[in-house]
């Protein structure tokens, strides 16, 4: 393989790179304005937008401390913090974005 598709690799990762930062600015623009108008989904001709709620746990500083190097027993580790109380629900926004099929 020559040095031309490495760097066309490269020239694709940093254009993925930039088109992820524009696309984080319209979904922070997007949410603002579906939450202002109370909009859970909005149709348009390219697909549907739709507000969604996502789960972000915070654990506890005592599970934090037990799930370092333990990357094995995380999952048992984080169900009992949920399990016990001591994690904290979060939810937060999210935009999802569901493309036409075959149209």
């Amino acid at each position: 393989m020559d040095k031309e598709t490495y760097a066309q690799y490269a020239d694709i990762v940093k254009q993925i790179s930039i088109l992820e930062e524009k696309k984080k600015e319209f979904s922070t623009e997007l949410l603002s304005e579906m939450r202002s108008t109370h909009s859970n989904q909005i149709k348009c001709n390219e697909g549907t937008f739709s507000l969604i709620e996502r789960k972000i746990w915070t654990y506890s500083d005592d599970a934090k401390e037990q799930i370092k190097g333990k990357k094995a027993e995380i999952k048992t580790i984080e169900k009992e913090d949920i399990d016990s109380e001591k994690a904290k629900l979060e939810f937060a926004d999210s935009l999802r974005f569901q493309l036409k099929v075959g149209e």
